[in-house]
């Protein structure tokens, strides 16, 4: 049951959104039903039985605690919602059974019938992977049938057994919900104690000292909730009932004032339209007839979302609001920035008004309170809307072209497809028979153009496009084009070029690494369009072990701009379960690094993985208001020195790497302090730069790489004492080649010297190959042969140019590593000699930390040989290797 139902089935008031005192029923798990007569269903139901009966403890404790809370301050409400939420969904899950499974086959007719039918059931992957063409991201494939997106194996693991009768996967998939939300529920009780600045460091101190925390053992949800007691407690003896306002707290903070004011557009003149009354209110702008040279003119109404308005949603990129125009809103002079004024301008009709729905005229920008009520609508704003009109913008850069030639091998497609019997592949346009093709340097030009614009690379625009129910509508200029059109021919003409430097692009060496990394993010930006949504409608989320919706589209949107960065995280949550969603609300008082901290930790905690670090990079070192294990959504620049993407890049063979793998996360946050457990594999005695200034430096990167490649080898093959825990796993160092770790599982011993061979002399690389086949033949061990062996013929790695192009981005503005026992890889460039690899369950890749006393700060990612698919689990699991927590701050 979703809080939309929820509210809808206890009478909620329109005024005041508060839940009804409904008399709940005491939670009872029935007995075993009669109709489950198989062993498997027996002990699915006693399992449900006992998970049901244990989390209702759980929320039997909570509600006590949070009842308090809201009677204290309504800041709580919406986590006493959601705690009544939960109420009633264990109540439902104790009644509803499993449903009658299906025959498998039947099914996946079934789901074939559909045709062109959304899917809702795939998990989009948003890894960018070398595939078996070289290619930097997977093939697109859009005539594929891309519920087949995710790989079987990836699927939750199960908790019931499974059965011939019943179909248990939609009562496993409630019960992880419920859990996560339990889980939830304290945890945002936690911060928003935190953000009433009733609690000191000194409170956070002795909490820390409380045997709950200083003898963790890594169970989560009790202590959790024994955290929020302690809090709560404090909280509750110090409230004040006159204390400040969150406005007026953080204009004291002097926190508040820049993020709203400054980040945002600010409309000089007031907003002229009454405030909405109603939750499920929204404006809608009448665009009055006009030509094209005469001014603007709109009015608003106020319509509610239950009657069904029609209306067009317009997706565009706000643009500056440096240079603004003027427009009559409600016989009103109104200021609108340039991108929206052209926008009106090309999409008003000359006879008749058109109704439209435009984020920036139909909601006051300058009303926080009404901004965060609005974008908790979003879900509902963009799929209600007739025709979503996606504004790419004025016609300019040979776009007319571009947006015609694609038309036209969207129709030759269409056309080949109609009369062919056989399934036809994709319109080559490589092909010297299609005469549109005769000048491919002026499409490539055009095209990467067009997909350069703002508008590709702006946050709302995941949501605004994505989630209508309609083919959105592509305008740029006066030409338009249905996505579903677009789409295939644009991403063809992607993977024919291959993501190497921009058309008409120069030498690496010669190529600044910011002009790549502005190529990449062009490519990203439409290449995840082309994930989030298919040919058939938007592609969905689910839950996977690899990854969680929570933390899969805080990936995805980590290139998007936004003006005002707490809407990196606000700008999703349509995305993501409603449950989830009510215990993130939009709250545009609260300070950005309050934001990402909450939601940091919710990615963390709910998510039980650290997945997401293998693509985000941490707080950057100079931004000290946000602790250094929580995610600075707003500094994600593209480049290889931040970026530890390549780091956990998987091999042809393998896409996915786990160092902890078999671990879930164990941690717990407390405002700005994590404590994790994991374990300690050994310091770093030497860190290394691969190369130094701002170009690539070749010469200077292979000397550097083969003269680590040297020192490596040595180091690994020494002793190491008895006494030392790594004595017992020290034949690790010598499971993976070198080069095939510090070129994060691209290249193996003789692709790199390949790879280098247009740079550097033939004497000096044939040296560099004889000095490092000498070392290998000095040291080298049977598992190293083996594996060297095995690299250079049944795992040989990519050598193209679009593979060179990334890797050699990637690791040149990183360290490269040997730790006290001779352990080797490659990390981030803020690594530090007597820093600390560590393996923090839950996370795929090691983690660097920097011990500062009693606490620890996370400096990043970093891949080492020996450890990178869970090798080291096993002396933990015997005891060799000590799990400890770690509080990080």
């Amino acid at each position: 049951m979703s809080l939309e139902d929820l509210y809808k089935d206890l009478a909620i008031s329109n005024e005041d959104g508060l839940l009804n005192n409904v008399p709940l029923p005491k939670f009872s798990f029935p007995e075993l039903p009669d109709a489950f007569t198989a062993e498997h269903d027996k002990e699915n139901w006693n399992t449900l039985g006992d998970t049901l009966n244990k989390s209702n403890g759980y929320v039997a404790i909570l509600d006590d605690i949070v009842k308090n809370l809201v009677s204290a301050d309504e800041r709580f409400r919406y986590i006493g919602e959601s705690v009544t939420w939960l109420k009633l969904e264990l109540e439902r899950m104790c009644e509803m059974p499993p449903l009658a499974a299906e025959d498998s086959d039947t099914s996946s007719q079934s789901e074939e019938s559909e045709g062109d039918e959304p899917s809702s059931t795939s998990a989009i992957d948003l890894e960018p992977g070398i595939n078996d063409d070289s290619k930097i991201f997977e093939d697109d494939a859009p005539e594929a049938d891309e519920r087949s997106i995710s790989d079987e194996s990836l699927i939750a693991e199960g908790m019931f057994q499974y059965s011939d009768m019943y179909d248990w996967s939609e009562i496993e998939d409630d019960v992880h919900l419920l859990q996560e939300v339990i889980l939830m529920n304290p945890l945002m009780a936690i911060y928003e104690i935190l953000d009433t600045k009733t609690i000191s460091e000194t409170d956070l101190d002795n909490l820390f000292s409380q045997p709950m925390l200083a003898d963790w053992d890594g169970t989560m949800q009790e202590t959790l909730l024994d955290v929020l007691k302690f809090l709560s407690q404090l909280f509750l003896e110090r409230h004040n009932l006159k204390s400040l306002v969150p406005s007026e707290m953080y204009e004291k903070e002097g926190k508040g004032e820049e993020d709203i004011s400054v980040r945002q557009p600010v409309y000089p003149n007031p907003y002229p339209s009454p405030r909405m009354t109603d939750a499920h209110e929204i404006r809608v702008l009448e665009l009055l007839p006009g030509s094209e040279e005469q001014p603007i003119h709109c009015l608003l109404t106020i319509e509610h979302l239950w009657d069904d308005p029609r209306y067009e949603a317009l997706s565009y990129a706000w643009g500056s609001s440096a240079e603004t125009k003027p427009m009559q809103l409600n016989k009103t002079s109104f200021e609108i920035t340039s991108n929206l004024e052209i926008a009106l301008r090309h999409l008003r009709h000359e006879q008749e008004s058109r109704r439209l729905w435009v984020d920036a005229l139909c909601i006051n920008q300058n009303d926080p309170i009404e901004k965060q009520t609005q974008v908790k609508l979003m879900s509902e704003i963009y799929p209600a809307a007739e025709n979503v009109l996606c504004w790419l913008g004025p016609e300019e850069d040979d776009s007319a072209f571009v947006m015609q030639q694609l038309q036209e091998l969207a129709d030759a497609k269409a056309r080949r497809r109609g009369s062919s019997s056989s399934e036809d592949s994709d319109l080559d346009i490589d092909s010297g028979a299609d005469p549109h093709y005769e000048d491919k340097e002026r499409f490539y030009q055009g095209l990467f153009k067009l997909l350069s614009r703002q508008w590709w690379s702006r946050l709302w625009t995941c949501q605004e496009f994505a989630l209508t129910l309609k083919d959105p509508q592509m305008v740029c200029g006066k030409q338009c084009m249905r996505w579903s059109k677009l789409r295939s021919p644009a991403s063809n003409a992607l993977s024919r070029w291959n993501l190497a430097l921009p058309p008409g692009g120069t030498d690496l060496t010669v190529t600044v690494p910011t002009t790549y990394w502005e190529t990449i993010e062009t490519v990203h930006g439409f290449m995840m369009a082309c994930t989030l949504r298919n040919k058939r409608g938007f592609v969905g989320l689910h839950r996977t072990t690899d990854a969680h919706p929570i933390s899969v589209m805080s990936i995805f949107i980590r290139r998007y701009r936004c003006a005002d960065p707490r809407d990196k995280l606000f700008g999703i949550l349509s995305f993501l379960l409603e449950p989830h969603r009510a215990l993130l609300p939009p709250n545009y008082m609260l300070p950005r690094e309050v934001v990402y901290v909450k939601y940091s930790a919710a990615i963390l905690m709910v998510s039980g993985s650290g997945h997401v670090y293998n693509r985000l990079s941490v707080r950057s070192s100079s931004e000290d208001s946000i602790p250094s294990w929580a995610i600075d959504f707003s500094d994600q620049v593209v480049d290889g020195e931040s970026d530890p993407g390549m780091l956990s890049m998987g091999s042809k063979n393998k896409k996915f790497i786990s160092a902890s793998k078999g671990r879930k996360a164990e941690c717990i946050a407390v405002g700005p302090r994590l404590i994790i457990r994991g374990v300690i594999l050994d310091e770093i005695q030497t860190a290394v730069p691969v190369q130094t200034g701002e170009l690539l430096k070749p010469d200077q990167m292979y000397a550097n790489l083969t003269a680590f490649h040297r020192n490596a080898m040595e180091r690994r093959e020494g002793n190491i004492n008895d006494d030392n825990p790594a004595s017992k796993f020290q034949h690790l160092r010598t499971v993976n080649s070198v080069y095939k770790i510090i070129t994060c599982g691209t290249w193996n011993d003789n692709e790199f010297h390949q790879v280098f061979e247009r740079w550097i002399p033939v004497e000096d690389r044939e040296a560099s190959e004889t000095e490092d086949t000498t070392v290998s033949d000095q040291v080298a061990t049977s598992s190293e042969t083996s594996s060297s062996s095995s690299s250079s013929t049944s795992d040989s790695g990519d050598v193209g140019e679009a593979v060179v192009q990334l890797v050699l981005y990637s690791i040149a503005g990183r360290k490269l590593i040997v730790t006290r026992s001779g352990f080797f890889g490659i990390g981030v460039n803020g690594i530090q000699e007597g820093d600390l690899v560590v393996i923090l369950f839950g996370f795929d890749v090691p983690m660097i930390l920097r011990r500062h006393g009693e606490h620890f700060t996370l400096v990043g990612a970093a891949r080492v040989g020996g450890i990178m698919e869970g090798e080291l689990m096993e002396f933990v699991d015997d005891g060799t290797l000590e799990e400890r927590s770690f509080i990080i701050r």
